[in-house]
C-alpha cells in the first residue's frame, strides 16, 4: 500500500470543510462535488486509521 501522510490528509479535510461551510453561509447551497470529495477523504482517513491500528 502506498504511504499516505495523515496530517496532510487531515489538512485537506479541514480545508474542504471550511470551503463548504463558507459556501453554505454565502449562498445557502452545497457544492455536491466538494461534498463528495470531503466524504471520500474522510472515509479514506478512517479506513487508514483502522487499517494501521490492527
Amino acid at each position: 500500500m502506498e504511504k499516505v501522510n495523515l496530517v496532510e490528509l487531515a489538512k485537506h479535510i479541514v480545508s474542504l470543510q471550511r470551503d463548504i461551510f463558507a459556501e453554505i453561509s454565502r449562498s445557502g447551497k452545497i457544492n455536491p462535488e466538494k461534498a463528495m470529495l470531503l466524504a471520500d477523504c474522510r472515509d479514506y482517513c478512517f479506513y487508514l486509521v483502522e487499517y494501521w491500528t490492527y
